[in-house]
């Protein structure tokens, strides 16, 4: 789920909600953006970063994402895009101490993606496959993922997939990858910039560890750049986690930089980075859940 967007009720889409068009120190000049025709609606979408915190309980880690958005190529009502996210994930409080490093998990993820603007641009439709990897203590966890998107005026569906690639279930360390399907729904809530996002999961692990687990996460739009969000998760390999996300956004569309067709809700999810959706984040077994977006 991107970060939330919302100018007035009719016009958010069930993805975001951002309701300022300034903020201190965001007035200088866009990056430069892939060439595009004239004429393309599309020629709002340019580069674009994001910071992601991610504060959990003691049982869990917190995580800090970057993530940098490149459009590859406009069409007059489409992108093709890549997505790179790195990330740390920081040793569970409980865990701390002992000699052990503060950060556990090093990791990345790439995605290139595509998006096509439907319902004359009040909505998208979009796909993306690519892979991620974390480094914990050493051992290096990879796999793959795909996923797809459904973003209309009134909800948003988002579903991903991922398959291991590679040694993923380490002696030395104790913990497999566990494998996942995502798929998410967003909605508005008739409160000016908060939407919900309900998700059902299932992991699973090559060792015949699995579960079905579920998320509900409240997401409000401070304004275009600042997101905050509050999730709650269970499933039954580790039991309940919950987690607090903050989402800055770098380089958003301007309002008035976005054709009058498109609701600017909708343009905010499509030029901007790809949600994890419980999925980019690598989890292993042992991890408290606390996926956020």
């Amino acid at each position: 789920m991107q970060a939330p967007t919302c100018i007035k009720a009719a016009e958010q889409s069930p993805q975001a909600a951002q309701p300022s068009e300034t903020a201190p120190g965001q007035d200088g000049p866009a990056p430069a953006q892939a060439s595009a025709p004239a004429t393309a609606l599309t020629n709002f979408v340019v580069p674009v970063q994001m910071f992601k915190l991610t504060l959990t309980s003691a049982s869990s880690s917190n995580r800090l994402e970057i993530n940098h958005f490149q459009p590859l190529s406009h069409g007059s009502d489409s992108i093709l895009f890549f997505d790179n996210t790195v990330y740390g994930k920081a040793r569970p409080l409980g865990e701390a101490g002992a000699g052990l490093p503060d950060v556990e998990t090093w990791g990345e993820s790439f995605r290139l993606g595509y998006r096509k603007l439907i319902l004359g641009g009040r909505g998208y439709l979009g796909v993306n496959g690519g892979y991620d990897n974390a480094l914990q203590q050493g051992y290096l966890y990879q796999q793959l993922g795909i996923g797809v998107e459904a973003i209309y005026p009134a909800v948003g569906v988002v579903a991903t997939l991922t398959q291991g690639i590679g040694n993923n279930n380490y002696q030395g360390l104790g913990k497999s990858l566990l494998q996942s399907f995502n798929i998410q729904a967003s909605f508005t809530t008739g409160i000016p910039n908060l939407s919900i996002a309900p998700r059902f999961y299932y992991v699973y692990d090559n060792q015949g560890s699995q579960s079905p687990g579920g998320q509900i996460q409240l997401v409000y739009g401070v304004n275009r750049y600042l997101s905050v969000s509050i999730a709650t998760n269970y499933d039954d390999l580790n039991g309940q986690g919950g987690s607090l996300q903050f989402h800055y956004l770098f380089h958003p569309p301007k309002r008035k930089q976005v054709p009058a067709s498109i609701p600017y809700g909708i343009a905010s999810g499509f030029s901007q980075a790809i949600g994890n959706t419980g999925s980019r984040i690598i989890r292993l077994t042992g991890s408290t859940p606390a996926y956020a977006d």
